[in-house]
């Protein structure tokens, strides 16, 4: 694993308890020896095909619907194994809509959807999954809501072609290039794309999957349940993120206190998040 950050190798090889193989793709966040890495590439192609085989990027848009709704849709997506590695709450502009459906604009359908979605609030989200493009359109269902199989978010939660809860891309290539787009575009304002940790705000998602920090950010905890969930953390092989799965603390307040445990030892207590690159070693 390199660090781009400091430009050197972070970790050749070690056994880190907590985290598997398919912990490793691209966008996902691990604790790594008291540091969050975010992994935002592969070194070779070679690594690439022994982690990344037959895993997609693809980008979903969810169109204007009451928040209770997009979290039965986000799960949806959960229980088929793609994984949201970006999301965003945004107001779409009509440049936006433009680019997001430049294939339609000559559709008759076009000026009822730019009607539809300008100036309001859609959910965007980058998935990664194993044939990810294909099993999203699987589980979307047919544009049509009437046609949509039953059981699919269509079927389930669309009204007609142009309410039909949300747009995803058709291939790889043009996911990659919304996702290009639409993150460039942003960059640096308000609406800039969060972790996955921020769809803790969003309801319906399944408790297992919310990452701490973003629904327990305003929890105060006992000091002694925090103690015993630091000695176990000491004393065991046992991750952070397990720990503090069991005791119920947010992943970051348990961070800080293990950070200032460290403290007191004359330990280093930089928890920060870089960003690396993996690669496998022969």
């Amino acid at each position: 694993m390199y660090d781009l950050k400091n430009r050197k190798t972070f970790v050749r090889r070690v056994k880190v308890n907590g985290i598997t193989l398919d912990n490793f793709y691209i966008g996902c966040t691990l604790y790594i020896l008291g540091r969050l890495v975010k992994i935002v590439d592969f070194a070779c192609e070679n690594t690439r095909k022994l982690l990344h085989k037959d895993v997609q990027v693809t980008f979903v848009m969810i169109k204007p619907l009451p928040t209770s709704i997009v979290g039965k849709i986000v799960n949806h997506f959960f229980e088929n194994d793609l994984r949201v590695t970006k999301i965003k709450k945004a107001r779409l502009t009509a440049e936006d809509i433009n680019t997001l459906y430049r294939s339609f604009i000559a559709d008759p359908k076009f000026p009822f959807l730019l009607e539809h979605l300008n100036g309001q609030l859609v959910f965007g989200m980058e998935l990664v999954g194993k044939d990810a493009v294909s099993n999203c359109l699987k589980i979307i269902g047919d544009p049509d809501p009437v046609k949509a199989e039953p059981g699919t978010i269509r079927a389930l939660y669309g009204t007609d072609l142009v309410r039909n809860c949300v747009h995803t891309s058709s291939n790889p290539e043009a996911a990659l290039q919304v996702i290009l787009e639409i993150i460039g575009k942003q960059e640096g304002d308000r609406y800039n794309w969060n972790n996955v940790g921020d769809i803790g705000l969003i309801k319906g998602i399944p408790r297992y999957y919310v990452p701490k920090p973003g629904a327990k950010r305003y929890k105060k905890y006992d000091d002694q349940v925090i103690k015993q969930a630091l000695d176990e953390i000491a004393l065991t092989n046992n991750s952070l993120s397990a720990v503090a799965e069991k005791y119920n603390i947010a992943k970051s307040v348990l961070c800080r206190h293990k950070n200032r445990e460290m403290k007191l030892h004359g330990r280093p207590t930089a928890l920060t998040k870089d960003e690396a690159v993996i690669g496998v070693t022969h």
